[in-house]
């Protein structure tokens, strides 16, 4: 095979020939082997590696796999070198590829990658998702093992080749496992009309809200930050319209957010901010967007509520003219 200079540039070293692909099966100390891993990458880059997750084959239990561990090092601009590479490397992780949007090092038995992303890169979001849905779906894991055991048969003048040979059944589970995702998001958004704003089932917001949810409501309210706020702007609520009810209008679910639409009724009973009792019944409406993390979790709640419709409902402004 020629040189090729764009390949030379992001293979740091050029390519390596493999006679063969090893798949073995599934070990279970790779998780430990993570562990170690990421134990001694946050120690080499402290507060700069935003997230630290593993990924790939050896991540899904049960799944049989070549022998790396795959890494995914999350952090604030992934072509700030300097931030990072230094520092990996002095960690023992040897830099071999170098492409934009991208860094990958290894260890120098080449049995660990280190894949370093900026915040928000959707390959992140594609290797979670990728890795959560195979940990769920036997038949998923059974068919993708498959198509990996039959590449490893076949002769491959580098491992990137192989990666690629993979690509139609990665982009076929990437398509289930983002279906899956949004309906997951979409259940929580569900549990949380049922059982948290109608239900008044407080505890179920630890279940369903990550510890330091940012509850962002501005500039009705300043954000705030934790289950504890979740919990206090509901309590406010439903001091002041006992039979406060939310009922669900719309619901889109795309990646890791769902955006709502909703109509919010009450007969005002107590102090809703500043405003004294009126005794009046109110409707008014509020769109909300949820993002959520790996784990499920409600990280971000973003809402804007129609205020404006409520205060005219309660005589506090008026009515425009017609």
């Amino acid at each position: 095979m020629g040189s090729d200079p764009e390949r030379d540039r992001v293979l740091v070293g050029g390519l390596e020939p493999v006679r063969r692909i090893v798949i073995v099966e599934h070990d279970p100390t790779w998780p430990d082997r993570f562990e170690a891993e990421r134990a001694r990458i946050a120690a080499a880059l402290g507060d700069r590696a935003l997230d630290i997750q593993h990924i790939g084959s050896t991540s899904v239990p049960g799944l049989a796999a070549k022998p790396i561990v795959d890494i995914c090092v999350t952090v604030a601009d992934v072509d700030d070198d300097a931030a990072f590479g230094r520092s990996l490397i002095e960690a023992g992780y040897e830099l071999r590829v170098r492409e934009q949007d991208h860094r990958m090092f290894r260890t120098p038995e080449r049995d660990v990658h280190v894949h370093v992303y900026a915040q928000g890169s959707h390959e992140i979001a594609d290797y979670l998702d990728l890795r959560d849905w195979l940990r769920v779906d036997a038949e998923g894991r059974a068919r993708y093992e498959s198509v990996k055991r039959e590449l490893s048969m076949r002769a491959w003048a580098d491992v990137n080749e192989y990666a690629d040979a993979k690509s139609d059944v990665v982009q076929d589970t990437l398509r289930r496992a983002r279906a899956w995702r949004c309906e997951r998001h979409r259940a929580v958004v569900r549990r949380l009309f049922d059982e948290v704003w109608n239900g008044r089932q407080v505890d179920v917001v630890d279940e369903l809200y990550s510890p330091d949810v940012a509850f962002d409501y501005t500039p009705y309210a300043a954000l705030v930050r934790g289950r504890d706020a979740i919990r206090g702007s509901l309590e406010r609520a439903w001091t002041a319209f006992p039979d406060y009810h939310e009922e669900l209008l719309s619901m889109t679910a795309e990646g890791w957010r769902v955006a709502i639409h909703l109509r919010i009724t009450g007969t005002q009973s107590g102090h809703w901010g500043p405003l004294a009792p009126t005794g009046k019944r109110l409707e008014f409406e509020e769109m909300a967007l949820l993002t959520f993390d790996s784990e499920g979790l409600v990280v971000h709640q973003r809402g804007i509520v129609d205020n404006l419709n409520a205060l005219r409902q309660a005589g506090v402004i008026p009515w425009p003219r017609p």
